[in-house]
């Protein structure tokens, strides 16, 4: 059973160490590791190329910067193992994460093998803590079925859609690859990815140990704000967004992939770009640049209809907020009626007591 780890690198010098050692390191050995340079400008393809000549396991691709879509993509069409392993390239791997991966495969011969993340940083927020944690390591056993597995991730949100903690079956793995056209994407780029997966798979297996170790704070999901050169560049998902489409469309598929293609992934899409729009970028000032950006990277039509329905969706929040001020200002008014009325029968009561004590004394 050998095992292709797939590492997509791009400007990763001050991790890279840690994240080849920890792969090369593996108390399995039957491995071979694939490092794709996404035309890094740092240090990262000299260090490729240092561990390339230490161990003959390792072997280093490059090509043009184009995103981890189509770096996975190109590691995953060389790979030579049974499975595929992918891992960031600021990231590690427990030191027994292939043996593990190794001994499931074997017993399950399963297309897919999900294992669990552990979050690292010294500056996690307890929320996003909890979020991971929820939605990497959650108990679903086993999966069998291409459209089951769709339901499960994109519908339920009950398994996560990352590359990163998944061995694939080599196979199945190409067969994906070769479904996807090789653009540049530089978000979403795993959600894309995933969906073509798991419309060549049919079986889904959980392996019960947090192998994966996620460096917080990092690459751009965990940035907290961008400039809108960085949300044009992010739209180009869009365009993967099409490919899906096309894929539903040409390919012989069931409802449920159609569903997925045509209506689950454009939605999510808009969502997430609304919600860069919304809270990470840099200035809210020039609304037509970044409406325009959406516009024609989604078409006019799909962006209307989503910012449609988004004031519609504010409007409704604002009107419920506006209801529960005005329940709160009626229970104030309440309240108020309430502590005059006691402060009434209070001054009765004491100016009665002051009586009785008059007429005692």
């Amino acid at each position: 059973m050998k095992l292709s780890v797939i590492i997509p690198i791009y400007n990763v010098e001050p991790f890279l160490r840690a994240t080849l050692d920890s792969v090369v390191g593996q108390s399995y050995q039957d491995i071979e590791v694939i490092g794709v340079d996404d035309g890094s400008t740092d240090g990262s393809r000299q260090i490729l190329e240092e561990y390339q000549r230490r161990d003959e396991r390792v072997r280093v691709l490059s090509q043009t910067n184009a995103g981890g879509f189509v770096a996975r993509r190109t590691g995953i069409l060389e790979a030579t193992g049974d499975y595929v392993v992918c891992i960031d390239g600021d990231d590690w791997l427990s030191t027994d994460a292939c043996e593990q991966i190794a001994a499931l495969a074997l017993q399950t011969e399963a297309d897919i093998i999900q294992y669990g993340l552990t979050i690292e940083g010294d500056d996690v927020e307890e929320e996003s803590a909890q979020w991971f944690d929820r939605w990497f390591n959650g108990t679903t056993s086993h999966i069998e079925g291409s459209d089951e597995m769709l339901q499960r991730c994109y519908i339920d949100r009950e398994i996560p859609w990352n590359l990163a903690t998944k061995a694939i079956k080599t196979d199945v793995a190409k067969r994906a690859a070769t479904s996807q056209p090789a653009m540049p994407i530089y978000q979403l780029d795993d959600f894309l990815a995933c969906f073509y997966v798991f419309c060549h798979s049919n079986s889904w297996v959980r392996l019960d140990s947090r192998l994966y170790h996620y460096r917080f704070g990092v690459g751009m999901s965990t940035k907290r704000s961008i400039s809108l050169d960085q949300f044009r560049r992010n739209l180009q998902y869009f365009k993967g967004v099409t490919a899906v489409e096309q894929f539903a469309d040409v390919m012989e598929t069931s409802p449920m992939v159609r569903k997925v293609a045509t209506e689950v992934v454009p939605q999510y899409a808009m969502e997430d770009a609304l919600h860069f729009v919304l809270h990470r970028l840099d200035s809210f000032a020039d609304s037509r640049a970044w409406s325009g950006a959406l516009a024609e990277a989604a078409g006019a039509e799909r962006t209307v209809e989503a910012l449609a329905a988004q004031v519609v969706s504010d409007q409704q929040a604002l009107a419920g907020l506006r209801a529960s001020e005005q329940r709160m200002v009626a229970k104030r008014a309440k309240y108020q009626r309430l502590f005059g009325i006691m402060c009434v029968v209070s001054a009765v009561l004491l100016a009665a007591c002051l009586l009785i004590l008059v007429v005692l004394l």
